[in-house]
C-alpha cells in the first residue's frame, strides 16, 4: 500500500491563538502554499482512494485542500492522528484499514510523521525534516515496515 503522509500546511501561531490547539485554522499563507504543492503533485502522482486526517482543524483544513486536487477521494478523520501519533498508532491504524486500499494520504502533524516514517522505512529515529504542506510517500506493507518513494518538499514550488 502506498501511503502519503502530509504534514498540515502553516497554521496560526500557537503563542497567537486562545483556545484548545486542536482548534488553530489554517493561515491564508499557509493555504496559498499548499495549494500550489498539491497542484504540482497531482500533475504527476495517482489520486489516492481515501484521504485521512487528524482531528485538528488545520489538518483537516490541509485535507480539504488536497481533496481539491483529488476529488473522488474518499475522505475521513480519526483522533489517532492527532498530535502524538507515532509509528506503533500507524500500525495499529493500519490493522483497521480495508485492505482493498492501495493508495492512502494522511495528514498529521510533526514530529509524528517523522516517527511514523522513521519507523517504518529505517525501524526507528529518521533525520529527516518534515516541512509543513510537504508530502512523502512510504509504499508500506500491513505491519508498518516500507520503503521511502517520494520526497516533496515545500519549496519544490516557488
Amino acid at each position: 500500500m502506498k501511503l502519503l503522509f502530509v504534514r498540515h500546511a502553516s497554521a496560526a501561531d500557537p503563542l497567537d491563538f486562545w483556545g484548545d490547539d486542536l482548534l488553530r485554522p489554517l493561515t491564508e499563507e499557509g493555504v496559498r502554499k499548499a495549494r500550489r504543492l498539491f497542484k504540482l503533485l497531482a500533475r504527476f502522482y495517482a489520486a489516492p482512494e481515501l484521504i485521512v486526517s487528524s482531528d485538528a482543524v488545520r489538518a483537516v483544513q490541509t485535507a480539504d485542500l488536497l481533496a481539491e486536487v483529488f476529488p473522488k477521494a474518499a475522505r475521513a478523520h480519526t483522533a489517532q492522528l492527532n498530535p502524538g501519533a507515532d509509528h506503533a498508532t500507524l500500525v495499529r491504524w493500519l490493522r483497521e484499514l480495508d485492505r482493498e486500499l492501495e493508495r492512502v494520504a494522511l495528514v498529521g502533524h510533526e514530529p509524528d510523521i517523522s516517527r511514523m516514517v522513521g519507523g517504518a522505512v529505517a525501524r526507528g529515529p529518521l533525520n529527516i525534516e518534515v516541512k509543513k504542506a510537504a508530502c512523502i510517500e512510504v509504499d508500506c506493507n500491513r505491519i508498518g515496515r516500507g520503503e521511502l518513494t517520494l520526497l516533496l518538499p515545500p519549496w519544490a514550488v516557488p
